[in-house]
């Protein structure tokens, strides 16, 4: 196709269109570019890019995404020299966003304290408010920059600031000791009573300052005449706090205009803030400024009581009962301040208190306890010798009968037995049950006592109400040793108790291991046709417990209307699992440490009582043996009576055989320590496993852990001797590899190492899982019976679900009694219905209300 001339000028001008239609829109996406290349600059800071693109025609306040603008961008990066080449560039300072935020607030709020200053140097407008009313020196105070906000102040004179600092920036500054940012807060209120103010749970600035110990503050407050008074939502007022803590130099100013007496809602004063804490030089200014020493908490306890009970120094218990007015306190359980010395094992403060004219021999109100009878029960020998040198009284019975001589013997406390003996106590004195310490003793199975109190005349023949005699409890625990002294001692060993059973049905009615003694009873005239109130005779009361060597024994015997063939073979009740006896050779010799990396012997396990090693035998197999080091107080002998008590147990727990159980093999004593040896298992306890995955065990885990535990229990309460685990709790719950639950470290070896906490000697366990019945200060002597490990149970569940036992925050051991004996058990939170109902039948407070581990088993939630 040709053009003319005509023509041909036409297409010249359309392509000269087309061409500058093609250069704009070159130079529109380039703007586009370099608009972006401008945010991109500002964001990582490169100021001399910024100023280039700038020259180059791009807008400095060129906005962005929710209004941001360049400026915007660098600040809140932090980038001074940025910001500070695009205010050269010709950006404006006081560009806002959508928000209303200005550079320089968004610098603020960020924290970005430096490019904030350089905006207020370069004139930034400081009147702007962003859309929810702040200006920037209002973002700089709640941010707690209080040099900025005078900064600020120092450029516009005239700034009205709105003032708002709320309550978590007061809280957080009187905690920190932000005592600028506190006065610039007050300067601004002044007619607010701002110094008052009540911060979270109803905490004033005093309260928190002093608590905190920010003298600076509290002298702050104290010029604008603070109100040291008003309490927070558990009553506490400032001065607690300082007594506390021991912040002796706020106490001081506090103590001016702070009312001393007064109380919390545990009608606490904060004198037992200082008594409780151990502040000997707060306690001194409190009772100068005439703190009240007669004033009892919610607890019936004074600030005295509770100095004795928590441990304080001596000192600090000799000041207090210096200044107490009234030393004839009672608290609400009865109990005088002799009488919590004496539970705390605490000689030096019963001294002091005696210095100070208090009667050591008051009966308690209650039940008739005295101090006497207390260290009967706890020890240790000292305080006994203290108290009959005082001119205690030897033959004092509580409500119960119960006598010293009586107490000590039951609580197989033969030292002071002994000592009461010597002193010339009554040994023949009656409980209202018809319990004299000679029974006692022979409950206890010590022949020692028995044969003390038998040489100082006690009658060997005497019986209780139920007609049980020393030769009943001797059959019972199988002791030869204390029947032969019956029988060469002219005692009749065949005298019926009131339910018909003599001492040898008794025997009977034990396990195989008692066939010694019942030679020995038959050998003494011992009737093998006698029957009991059922009509039963010895032989078939043998055979109801499966021992087959006993019924033959006792047909040998000869019982009249027993056939005399041989005896048919009666099988053992059906065990729930069994070990093979070649899995482990319990019949090793010698044996020693297994060396671990670095030619040492390194714990596999530690508790309160000793660590857990491996150990290699001379059948060359490993062993867990568990080494217990015996206080060093404890003298040879006693030492030696606790060790062979626990090797009788270790006798029964060998013959154990339970899938869920740990197999124990023997006990040794070497070189003052004992070492208990055990099957070696491979897994971690139901606490390392908490503790290690940082939450509690779910419901599912629970169930499936506590079937376990139930089925152990079960089998250890159901034996002909029941045994009773005494310390059931996570610590003492194994998982091992292959996921099967197994107890262990049951509840002996405590005496050996004679606890450190406020506690009978008798008593063990971990007093968070004791029951209430164990936990009493003055029971008749410690009972553990199955009920108490189904009380354990219950308050392991609970920690397994929460990963603490329940009332954990409870730390003397006085108090910890006092509220299971008188308080519901706390809730498991957040637990189903079923879980809920287990826990609480565990934790029933009296024990006939609990079911029996066998019983538990049928509960819902373990179906």
């Amino acid at each position: 196709m040709f053009f003319d001339d005509e023509s041909s000028s036409g297409a010249s001008l359309f392509a000269q269109l087309l061409a500058g239609m093609m250069q704009q829109q070159q130079r529109q996406e380039q703007g586009r570019n370099n608009k972006m290349l401008l945010f991109k600059a500002a964001i990582e800071g490169n100021g001399s890019m910024c100023q280039r693109l700038v020259a180059s025609g791009v807008d400095p306040d060129v906005q962005h995404e929710k209004g941001l603008r360049p400026l915007h961008l660098a600040a809140h990066q932090g980038h001074e020299k940025t910001v500070a080449a695009l205010l050269d560039a010709g950006a404006n300072a006081d560009v806002t966003d959508e928000d209303g935020d200005t550079p320089l607030m968004v610098a603020i709020m960020q924290k970005e304290w430096q490019t904030a200053r350089l905006l207020i140097e370069r004139n930034a407008e400081l009147r702007l408010k962003n859309n929810n009313g702040y200006t920037a020196a209002d973002l700089a105070l709640a941010k707690g920059n209080l040099g900025l906000v005078k900064m600020m102040e120092r450029k516009r004179p005239a700034l009205q600031l709105n003032g708002r600092i709320n309550g978590s920036q007061l809280l957080q500054a009187a905690q920190d000791g932000n005592d600028d940012l506190i006065g610039f807060w007050l300067d601004q209120n002044p007619d607010r009573s701002a110094c008052n103010v009540q911060l979270k749970d109803g905490r004033t600035l005093a309260f928190v300052a002093a608590l905190n110990g920010h003298l600076d503050i509290i002298e702050r407050l104290e010029r604008c005449r603070a109100d040291y008074n008003i309490a927070d939502s558990e009553g506490n007022i400032p001065l607690f706090c300082a007594a506390q803590n021991g912040h002796d130099k706020i106490l001081k100013i506090l103590i001016k205009r702070s009312r001393v007496n007064h109380r919390n809602e545990n009608k606490r004063t904060a004198l037992f803030s200082a008594v409780l804490n151990g502040r000997e030089t707060a306690m001194k200014m409190l009772l100068d400024a005439g703190a009240d020493t007669d004033a009892a908490d919610c607890q019936g306890l004074t600030p005295l009581a509770c100095s004795i009970v928590s441990n304080n120094p001596d000192r600090i218990v000799r000041l207090l009962a210096s200044r107490t007015k009234d030393l004839s306190f009672v608290d609400k359980n009865g109990y005088g301040y002799a009488h919590l010395a004496v539970i705390s094992q605490r000689l030096p403060v019963l001294k002091t208190l005696r210095s100070h004219g208090i009667i050591l021999d008051t009966p308690n109100t209650g039940d008739g306890e005295t101090p006497l009878l207390a260290a009967c029960q706890v020890g240790p020998l000292e305080t006994v010798e203290y108290l009959l040198k005082e001119g205690c009284n030897s033959g004092h019975q509580n409500n119960h009968g119960v006598s010293p001589a009586l107490r000590a013997a039951y609580c197989n406390q033969e030292d002071i037995l002994r000592h009461l003996v010597n002193h010339g106590a009554p040994l023949d004195l009656k409980n209202r049950k018809g319990e004299t310490a000679i029974l006692c003793a022979a409950e206890k199975n010590s022949f020692s006592m028995v044969q003390l109190l038998h040489r100082r005349g006690c009658n060997l023949r005497v019986a209780d109400r139920s007609g049980m005699t020393v030769a009943h409890y001797a059959a019972k625990h199988a002791n030869h040793e204390l029947l032969g002294y019956l029988d060469q001692n002219g005692v009749a060993l065949d005298k019926p108790d009131s339910d018909g059973q003599t001492p040898l049905m008794m025997a009977a009615g034990a396990d195989d291991m008692n066939c010694t003694v019942v030679r020995l009873l038959v050998r003494a005239g011992a009737n093998v046709d006698a029957r009991n109130n059922k009509g039963k005779n010895a032989a078939q009361i043998a055979n109801g417990q499966g021992n087959r060597h006993l019924v033959h024994l006792l047909q040998s015997g000869g019982i009249s209307d027993q056939p005399k063939n041989p005896p048919p073979s009666y099988p053992k009740p059906p065990r729930e699992s069994s070990t093979p006896r070649a899995e482990i050779d319990e019949n090793f010799d010698t044996w020693d440490f297994f060396i671990e990396e670095g030619d040492k012997k390194k714990p596999i396990g530690s508790g309160g009582f000793g660590k857990v090693y491996k150990a290699f035998t001379d059948r060359h197999q490993f062993v867990a043996v568990k080494v217990i080091k015996p206080m060093g107080n404890m003298d040879s002998a006693k030492r030696r009576q606790i060790f062979l008590q626990e090797k009788q147990a270790m006798d029964l727990l060998r013959h154990v055989r339970h899938e869920n159980i740990v197999r124990f093999l023997k006990a040794e004593e070497k070189d003052g320590k004992f070492y208990i040896f055990s099957e070696l298992l491979s897994g971690y306890t139901i606490q390392e496993i908490m503790f290690k995955q940082k939450k509690p065990i779910d419901e599912s885990g629970i169930k499936r852990f506590t079937i376990q535990v139930c089925q152990a229990l079960s089998h250890l309460h159901s034996l002909p001797k029941p045994i009773i685990h005494r310390d059931i709790k996570s610590s003492n719950i194994m998982l091992t590899n292959p996921g099967i639950v197994k107890l262990i470290d049951f509840g002996f070896a405590r005496e050996i190492s004679n606890s450190q906490m406020m506690m009978t000697r008798t008593q063990c366990g971990t007093p968070f899982f004791m029951a209430p019945e164990i936990l009493a200060p003055m029971n008749e002597g410690v009972a553990y019976t199955s009920k108490t490990d189904v009380w354990a149970l219950g308050c392991t569940v609970y920690e397994m679900a929460t990963m603490e036992p329940p009332n954990s925050e409870i730390q003397a051991l006085f108090f910890l009694g006092i509220v299971v004996s008188s308080k519901p058990m706390p809730k498991i939170p957040g637990a189903s219905a079923e879980l809920q109902d287990f826990y609480q039948l565990c934790v029933e407070r009296e024990p006939s209300n609990r079911p029996e581990a066998s019983r538990l088993l049928q509960h819902k939630f373990l179906k």
